[in-house]
Parts: structure tokens; C-alpha cells; sequence
């Protein structure tokens, strides 16, 4: 009886893993532009409504997601897998979640901090007045 062939069983378990690891990489779920989130068929409501939206230039990252590389990173880590789980067991209607409100409130006035148009009203939420203003539907805002 010949032994079992391990390191061929390993060298091909390596070559799939790093295959798969490549493919991953090279896939829109870990891009970091809009395109990661117009490859799931779940986003198309979301995707129509942003693109009737006044921020419809701006990636999906832009707002809905923290700044920084390591916080970025650990965000879409997190979502990623929370999509991974609703996907596997198939738990309709909760395909996606938004970021934080207050990851949205922090990019709004990162970008819009220096804008003229800043009113008095500032220190309410943005979205409270503006909540249709990324995506043009005030239901999808404030999920």
C-alpha cells in the first residue's frame, strides 16, 4: 500500500486557496469605488435612487463609509461578511445596512465643511433635512 500523497494534497489546497485569493482581489467586492456595491443585484433599488440623487458623482464610500485606510478597511470587512451571512442562510429583506448614521453625518460635513451654502441650522443632523439629497428617495436614506 502506497502513503497517502500529502504534500501533493497540500500543493493543490495552496494553488486553490491562492487561485481563490486572487480571484477575490480582483473582484468589484473589494473595490472601493461604486462599482463594489452596483455588482450585487440586492443594491438596485439603492443604485436607482442614487443615481436620481444630487450625489450621484460621488463613490458609495464617499458617505458610506468611515474615513481612514484602517477604519475603511474594518467597515467593509464587517459589512462584507454581514452580506456573506444574509446571502448563505438567505435572509430576505435584509440584503444590506447602511453605514452609521453617524459615519453619514461625519462625511457630510467633511466634505461639505468649508461649502458657503453651511447654514446656521448645522448642528442638527444633516440628514434630517436633507436625507433625500444622496440617494432622491427620503425612504432609502433612513433605513
Amino acid at each position: 500500500m502506497s502513503p497517502f500523497p500529502w504534500k501533493a494534497l497540500a500543493a493543490l489546497a495552496s494553488g486553490l486557496a491562492f487561485g481563490l485569493g486572487l480571484w477575490f482581489l480582483r473582484s468589484d467586492y473589494v473595490g472601493d469605488g461604486s462599482a463594489s456595491c452596483r455588482s450585487c443585484h440586492t443594491m438596485n433599488e439603492a443604485l436607482a435612487s442614487w443615481r436620481a440623487g444630487a450625489h450621484h458623482q460621488q463613490d458609495c464610500g464617499e458617505c458610506h463609509l468611515p474615513q481612514g485606510p484602517f477604519p475603511r478597511t474594518w467597515a467593509k470587512g464587517v459589512d462584507g461578511l454581514h452580506h456573506a451571512t444574509v446571502h448563505a442562510f438567505r435572509r430576505e429583506g435584509i440584503y444590506h445596512r447602511l453605514a452609521s448614521p453617524a459615519v453619514v453625518e461625519a462625511n457630510c460635513r467633511r466634505c461639505h465643511q468649508s461649502s458657503p451654502r453651511m447654514h446656521p441650522l448645522s448642528s442638527r443632523p444633516c440628514l434630517d433635512c436633507h436625507g433625500d439629497t444622496a440617494h432622491g428617495a427620503p425612504a432609502l436614506a433612513r433605513r
